[in-house]
Protein backbone atom coordinates (compact mmCIF):
# COMPACT_ATOMS: atom_id res chain seq x y z
CA UNK A 1 0.00 0.00 0.00
CA UNK A 2 2.69 2.34 0.32
CA UNK A 3 4.00 1.59 -2.90
CA UNK A 4 0.61 2.95 -4.21
CA UNK A 5 0.73 6.26 -2.54
CA UNK A 6 4.38 6.95 -3.41
CA UNK A 7 2.91 6.48 -7.12
CA UNK A 8 0.41 8.92 -6.64
CA UNK A 9 2.82 11.99 -5.15
CA UNK A 10 5.23 10.65 -8.14
CA UNK A 11 1.98 11.71 -10.51
CA UNK A 12 1.39 14.89 -8.50
CA UNK A 13 4.03 16.23 -8.35
CA UNK A 14 4.91 15.55 -11.68
CA UNK A 15 1.95 16.80 -12.52
CA UNK A 16 2.92 20.33 -10.91
CA UNK A 17 6.32 20.35 -12.37
CA UNK A 18 4.41 20.69 -15.87
CA UNK A 19 2.10 23.15 -15.05
CA UNK A 20 4.92 25.61 -13.25
CA UNK A 21 6.81 24.59 -16.70
CA UNK A 22 4.28 25.86 -18.90
CA UNK A 23 3.92 28.78 -16.54
CA UNK A 24 7.98 29.83 -17.09
CA UNK A 25 7.17 29.33 -21.08
CA UNK A 26 4.67 31.39 -20.83
CA UNK A 27 6.46 34.19 -19.11
CA UNK A 28 9.32 33.95 -21.51
CA UNK A 29 6.99 33.86 -24.40
CA UNK A 30 6.00 37.60 -23.41
CA UNK A 31 9.30 38.36 -22.34
CA UNK A 32 10.66 37.50 -25.96
CA UNK A 33 7.33 39.99 -27.49
CA UNK A 34 8.20 42.92 -25.56
CA UNK A 35 10.25 45.42 -27.78
CA UNK A 36 13.89 46.03 -25.99
CA UNK A 37 14.31 49.39 -24.45
CA UNK A 38 15.30 51.87 -26.83
CA UNK A 39 18.45 54.33 -25.50
CA UNK A 40 17.65 57.83 -26.27
CA UNK A 41 18.95 59.60 -29.33
CA UNK A 42 18.99 63.43 -29.18
CA UNK A 43 17.00 64.99 -32.23
CA UNK A 44 18.81 66.80 -35.51
CA UNK A 45 17.28 69.97 -36.17
CA UNK A 46 15.27 68.92 -39.31
CA UNK A 47 13.59 65.80 -36.97
CA UNK A 48 12.28 68.85 -34.64
CA UNK A 49 11.11 71.52 -37.29
CA UNK A 50 9.29 68.00 -39.01
CA UNK A 51 7.87 67.12 -35.93
CA UNK A 52 6.92 70.82 -35.26
CA UNK A 53 5.54 71.49 -38.95
CA UNK A 54 3.87 67.79 -39.57
CA UNK A 55 3.20 66.30 -36.55
CA UNK A 56 1.63 69.14 -34.17
CA UNK A 57 1.33 71.63 -37.10
CA UNK A 58 1.97 74.82 -34.97
CA UNK A 59 4.40 76.78 -36.91
CA UNK A 60 6.64 76.02 -40.36
CA UNK A 61 9.29 77.48 -41.84
CA UNK A 62 11.69 79.67 -40.49
CA UNK A 63 9.94 80.69 -37.21
CA UNK A 64 9.95 76.35 -36.68
CA UNK A 65 13.86 76.84 -37.52
CA UNK A 66 14.45 79.13 -35.30
CA UNK A 67 12.40 77.14 -32.34
CA UNK A 68 14.51 73.72 -33.27
CA UNK A 69 17.67 75.69 -32.83
CA UNK A 70 16.55 77.16 -29.31
CA UNK A 71 15.37 73.76 -28.13
CA UNK A 72 18.28 72.35 -29.15
CA UNK A 73 21.02 74.65 -28.00
CA UNK A 74 19.10 74.72 -24.59
CA UNK A 75 18.62 70.85 -24.16
CA UNK A 76 22.59 70.43 -25.21
CA UNK A 77 23.35 72.91 -22.50
CA UNK A 78 21.83 70.73 -20.05
CA UNK A 79 23.15 68.28 -20.89
CA UNK A 80 19.60 66.27 -22.51
CA UNK A 81 18.19 66.45 -19.05
CA UNK A 82 14.99 67.68 -18.00
CA UNK A 83 15.40 68.84 -14.07
CA UNK A 84 17.82 65.95 -12.59
CA UNK A 85 17.11 63.53 -14.86
CA UNK A 86 17.80 62.16 -18.14
CA UNK A 87 15.18 63.09 -21.22
CA UNK A 88 13.67 60.27 -22.54
CA UNK A 89 11.04 61.55 -25.24
CA UNK A 90 12.12 64.76 -26.74
CA UNK A 91 9.12 65.09 -28.35
CA UNK A 92 7.00 65.53 -24.98
CA UNK A 93 9.40 68.41 -23.91
CA UNK A 94 8.85 70.27 -27.29
CA UNK A 95 4.81 69.74 -26.99
CA UNK A 96 5.76 71.08 -23.14
CA UNK A 97 7.28 74.33 -24.83
CA UNK A 98 4.84 77.44 -25.21
CA UNK A 99 5.17 77.13 -28.88
CA UNK A 100 1.95 78.95 -29.48
CA UNK A 101 3.82 81.87 -27.37
CA UNK A 102 7.15 81.23 -29.87
CA UNK A 103 4.75 82.18 -32.86
CA UNK A 104 3.71 85.34 -31.67
CA UNK A 105 6.90 86.97 -31.97
CA UNK A 106 6.90 87.87 -35.00
CA UNK A 107 8.60 91.60 -34.89
CA UNK A 108 11.73 92.82 -34.08
CA UNK A 109 11.76 94.43 -30.64
CA UNK A 110 14.08 96.16 -28.53
CA UNK A 111 13.70 95.55 -25.00
CA UNK A 112 16.10 96.87 -22.51
CA UNK A 113 18.12 99.38 -24.90
CA UNK A 114 19.08 95.87 -26.99
CA UNK A 115 17.32 94.54 -30.43
CA UNK A 116 15.87 91.37 -30.69
CA UNK A 117 18.87 89.84 -32.78
CA UNK A 118 16.68 86.43 -32.78
CA UNK A 119 14.10 88.10 -34.82
CA UNK A 120 16.33 90.03 -36.88
CA UNK A 121 17.31 87.00 -37.92
CA UNK A 122 14.33 85.54 -38.76
CA UNK A 123 13.51 88.93 -41.09
CA UNK A 124 16.62 88.69 -43.08
CA UNK A 125 15.78 85.38 -43.77
CA UNK A 126 12.60 85.96 -45.02
CA UNK A 127 13.73 88.72 -47.32
CA UNK A 128 16.37 86.77 -48.64
CA UNK A 129 13.66 84.58 -49.42
CA UNK A 130 11.30 86.81 -50.74
CA UNK A 131 14.33 88.56 -52.76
Amino acid sequence: MNGYFLMKKIDALELRIKEQQEQIDAIEKRLKQREPSKRFQPPTQSEVVLYICNDLQKLCGADAEVFAEKFIAHYEANGWKVGRNAMKDWKASVRKWNIEQFNKQTNATITNGKFNSTNAERIFRDAQNLG
